[in-house]
């Protein structure tokens, strides 16, 4: 049967083959080994344009030269057909159409090197775009040397203190982090330590580069609030993963029946799991005082329906854009994680946790979360747009499994399925196959 791509995130960067026979189960298992934390930035998708607004003809956009450019200077007719082709490369990322930004981005590298050879920024963020398209489709080690190749260009051309320096950092762990929830090319898993170490690397990338855009473009600015996103979401994604590590020593010691007393988290850990959330929080409240891009206009709230019924997806604060609700996707899926884990910790008695949060109230904060991020994300976005995609399942995770609704979150499911046009069927058929991100 004709197959579906599309990417999930978290966010999130493969691209993924979903058949038309592909059932909850199995859809399920391919949207959760990505999603868990999005890192959609905010400048490359900044603009909605829609589709009759915007014809792409590689023969008469970049081959031809029409007669009311025929008067211009050769440099610029160049410049403005790889300006051209900055804006088909954005549109294509924007409908998750990877292969077709690829091309496009191969395009421009050659038209770059062309006209301003290799050691340029614009060669260099070519590369970046590259490497960015491999990282979508799951060709991981042709997106690391495309990063690398930028960075190269950008240390020689800029310096390690320019905030384009700090884009090919960002991207580089933004690359490792995806990398060690998908595993290897061709679906291979990786090993626990093989993760971890992918994970750390990926926090002193994004710790780099969140240094040089304080210093380079300040706390306010959209790019230095992605960095803060992405930092706290990744430090928490190593935290879990070691705590499943020790989750799965003390189930082994206790088939063991080895007589252990409960382990108290380290002073380390807690201070980890703190500054984790502080990154969060801190993306989201300074992405809400200072919007940037497209905002949406939000609804009367007095006209919403109660708190307590999960059929009311609308927002109940500022969130009004891609930025915030990038911030807030990552947030929520820090709270939802920590609440689920303080309950399986508590109800073990393996492991214990301090924590002055109620995992209820995280839960609810977390369902607020999402969908603030949904409502503007379904306002700005393609309904089929990986990040649109990725906070709909996110949440409708969080009303199962936090709130025991499972109606309303198969509602929600189903409602994925359809943008798709995927139709249930108990069968195997279905499977995972295989801009410049600032």
């Amino acid at each position: 049967s004709r197959s579906l791509r599309f990417r999930v995130t978290s966010v999130a960067t493969s691209s993924l083959t979903v058949s038309r026979a592909t059932n909850f189960s199995a859809f399920s298992a391919i949207i959760r080994s990505s999603h868990d934390y999005h890192t959609t930035t905010a400048t490359s998708l900044a603009k909605k344009k829609n589709k009759e607004n915007i014809v792409i003809t590689k023969t008469s956009k970049h081959d031809k030269t029409s007669s009311s450019s025929s008067n211009k200077p050769l440099d610029q007719i160049r410049e403005e057909a790889m300006r051209d082709l900055q804006v088909e490369i954005a549109y294509y990322n924007r409908l998750a159409q990877y292969d077709d930004a690829l091309t496009a981005s191969e395009l421009l590298l050659e038209k770059s090197m062309e006209h301003f050879g290799k050691e340029h920024p614009v060669t260099a963020s070519a590369y970046n775009n590259i490497g960015l398209m491999h990282k979508h489709l799951g060709n991981f080690e042709d997106s690391r040397n495309n990063y690398h190749s930028a960075l190269s260009i950008y240390k020689e051309t800029v310096g390690q203190d320019h905030a384009s320096y700090a884009a090919s950092l960002n991207n580089l762990a933004n690359l490792f982090k995806s990398q060690s929830m998908l595993g290897n090319e061709g679906g291979e898993g990786l090993k626990q330590m093989e993760r971890i170490e992918l994970l750390e690397a990926s926090i002193e990338y994004f710790e780099e580069a969140l240094n040089i855009r304080v210093n380079e473009l300040g706390e306010k600015h959209p790019h230095t609030i992605t960095s803060h996103s992405n930092l706290g979401s990744t430090i928490a994604s190593l935290l879990i993963l070691e705590h499943e590590n020790r989750m799965k020593q003390a189930l082994k010691e206790n088939e063991n029946k080895e007589k252990t007393e409960p382990r108290k988290m380290t002073k380390f850990t807690k201070d980890r799991w703190l500054a984790a959330e502080t990154h969060l929080r801190k993306a989201l409240n300074t992405s809400i005082q200072n919007p940037s891009g497209k905002k949406v206009e939000l609804p009367n709230n007095n006209n919403e329906k109660d708190t307590n019924n999960n059929n009311s997806l609308l927002p109940r604060d500022k969130i009004q854009t891609l930025t915030s609700a990038s911030a807030a996707q990552n947030l929520a899926v820090f709270l939802k994680t920590k609440a689920s884990l303080s309950i399986s910790i508590h109800d073990d008695g393996k492991e214990q946790t301090q924590t002055s949060q109620d995992p209820n109230e995280m839960y609810a904060e977390a369902m607020q979360l999402y969908k603030s991020a949904l409502y503007v994300r379904e306002e700005l976005l393609e309904q089929h747009h990986p990040d649109t995609i990725a906070t709909k399942y996110s949440l409708a995770e969080l009303i199962q499994t936090g709130f025991n609704d499972e109606e309303e979150a198969n509602r929600l499911r189903q409602e994925i399925l359809d943008v798709y046009n995927v139709e249930e069927r108990f069968d195997d058929d279905g499977g995972s196959g295989n801009v410049s991100n600032k």
